[in-house]
């Protein structure tokens, strides 16, 4: 009986094709659009708290104004204790949204199952955060993370640049691909803060700082984590003479306080 079943479900596939799936959850039926269920995660992400600075969705706010303090405790409202603490090279930072469910589930697809196809669908969705947000209407040119070449030969091609050519399209930007990656290091993944940050230190390079002098540069990335990585990309770039970086990625990680 099972042999029939599925005779007749090939056969009724043959003759009326099921719709692509949504290409982030794989939902059937969706013609191959991103389909709701995905669109409100986004949405969702979007209506949420976040960190002025650093664009990660924030848990745990709670302020008190019986000090007196109000700028110190409005700071603290749209800043993260991330950014409050330390330094950033880079202006502003902000994502699709957050690194889970959907998203997660299309990058992991992107970068390790070589589904490049997902470029097609993420750079559009990183073109309208861009259009969300006045001041990175300021940016002049695109630059996406480097990979290290070693990387690079393993995995084929680099998720970033994939990214920041669908923006630049979207956008009627130049791509510039004027940052390279030097040195080999660790994976961010395996390691703590502070680690990370000593692991990115002198791994990437400006070869032609003309491209970018005097330029408000777009950072393009996939995942904002601890923000270690981009920031490293941001102080090179701006040690080379970029105006200010603004960093776009596709997805963020969540900042607790």
């Amino acid at each position: 009986m099972s042999y029939f079943k599925k005779l007749w479900s090939e056969l009724l596939n043959l003759v009326f094709p099921p719709l692509p799936g949504c290409p982030f959850c794989g939902r059937a039926g969706e013609n191959g659009e991103i389909c709701s269920f995905c669109r409100q995660e986004i949405i969702d992400f979007q209506r949420q708290p976040r960190c002025n600075r650093c664009g990660r969705a924030q848990t745990g706010k709670k302020l008190s104004f019986s000090s007196g303090k109000i700028l110190a405790q409005l700071d603290r409202l749209f800043n993260c204790a991330d950014c409050l603490n330390r330094e950033k090279t880079f202006k502003m930072a902000r994502a699709i949204g957050t690194y889970e469910g959907c998203l997660k589930e299309a990058i992991h697809k992107f970068k390790f199952k070589r589904q490049r196809y997902l470029a097609q669908f993420l750079g559009p969705l990183l073109a309208d955060v861009f259009w969300t947000c006045p001041a990175y209407q300021e940016g002049q040119v695109v630059v996406p993370v480097p990979l290290a070449p070693s990387r690079l030969r393993e995995r084929g091609f680099n998720q970033a640049e994939l990214l920041a050519r669908e923006v630049a399209g979207a956008l009627n930007l130049p791509l510039c691909s004027a940052m390279v990656k030097v040195r080999e290091t660790a994976p961010q993944t395996s390691l703590k803060r502070e680690q990370r940050m000593d692991n990115l230190k002198e791994a990437f390079k400006v070869e032609d700082p003309f491209l970018i002098a005097g330029r408000t540069v777009l950072l393009i990335d996939d995942v904002f984590t601890t923000g270690a990585t981009v920031g490293e990309c941001s102080r090179v770039l701006t040690n080379a003479g970029a105006k200010e970086v603004y960093v776009l990625t596709a997805a963020a990680g969540i900042s607790y306080g």
